[in-house]
Order: structure tokens, then C-alpha cells, then sequence
């Protein structure tokens, strides 16, 4: 196992910024574990950037023809350079992630670690355009959230 996968994070407010740096541990259990299943001779890197909502929107748009905001969106990479795996980026929006955690009863630190494993996922190829794809995605992010322990 390569203990040198890593993530770049990026915030605009400080608020954003503890968060990220509170909750790092999660991300990187999460990140280990999908890096030893997809890519185990490898070293990864990954960004976490949080955006206010009118941001997204725009990405979403722009991105995926879909105009309005969103929790979160993945921009899948797959890179390589000097033996390292770019994932690539997650996105997430900031309202819509709190918002969230008032309708999933999720502190904003599960929820910000949970909108992580979902993005992730979609990154190394999960998609839930299905049912059968919904419930295989649904049954990776709790098995992910778990490694994760996180309890808040």
C-alpha cells in the first residue's frame, strides 16, 4: 500500500478551510482503501474544492446541461505522471451540502465526508443511472463510509 496518495484541498472561506483539515483523515481512509482496490501499484492524488452554490450552478450548466445547483459534481481525470494517478476533482457546493444535512440528519462532517465517497466513486467509474447501478453505488459508499469511522 502506497501511504503517499493525496488529496488538494481548496476553500474560500476559513470555515471551509477546517473543515477540509478536520475531516482528512476520513477522506484519506476512503481514498486508501478505492486506490488499493483500483489501482493498488499506484499512488493517487485527488482535489476537494468546496464552492459557493452559484459556482456550481454554473459548473453543472456548463458541464453536465443541468441549470441549477447541485451537492456535488466529479470531473474524473485518470492521469498519470511519474507514477501517480490523478483522479481528478470534486466539487462540492457549499448550501447545497449544508442543506443536506438537514434533510439526511448528517452533522456537516459526515455529510461533507459522505458527498467525498459518493463523488469518488464516480471518479473511478461508479454511475447510478440504473437501479441495479444505484444499489451497487449505494451499498460501496456505505461500505467505504464504514472504513471511513467516522461517527459524528
Amino acid at each position: 500500500m502506497f501511504s503517499k496518495n493525496k488529496i488538494n484541498f481548496g476553500y474560500r472561506e476559513e470555515f471551509d478551510k477546517r473543515m477540509l483539515k478536520a475531516n482528512k483523515k476520513y477522506f484519506m481512509r476512503a481514498l486508501n482503501s478505492i486506490q488499493k482496490q483500483v489501482h493498488p501499484n499506484k499512488k493517487v492524488t485527488i482535489s476537494l474544492v468546496i464552492l459557493p452554490d452559484s459556482i456550481v450552478k454554473e459548473m453543472n450548466k456548463e458541464y453536465r446541461g443541468v441549470d441549477k445547483a447541485t451537492d456535488v459534481l466529479s470531473f474524473p481525470l485518470g492521469t498519470e505522471h511519474k507514477g501517480v494517478i490523478d483522479l481528478g476533482d470534486v466539487v462540492v457546493g457549499k448550501m447545497k451540502w449544508r442543506e443536506n444535512c438537514e434533510e439526511n440528519g448528517n452533522t456537516l462532517e459526515r455529510e461533507l465526508v459522505f458527498l467525498f465517497i459518493h463523488s469518488l466513486l464516480h471518479l473511478v467509474g461508479h454511475t447510478h443511472e440504473s437501479d441495479k447501478n444505484w444499489k451497487k453505488m449505494k451499498k460501496l459508499e456505505q461500505e467505504l463510509l464504514s472504513i471511513t469511522k467516522i461517527n459524528i
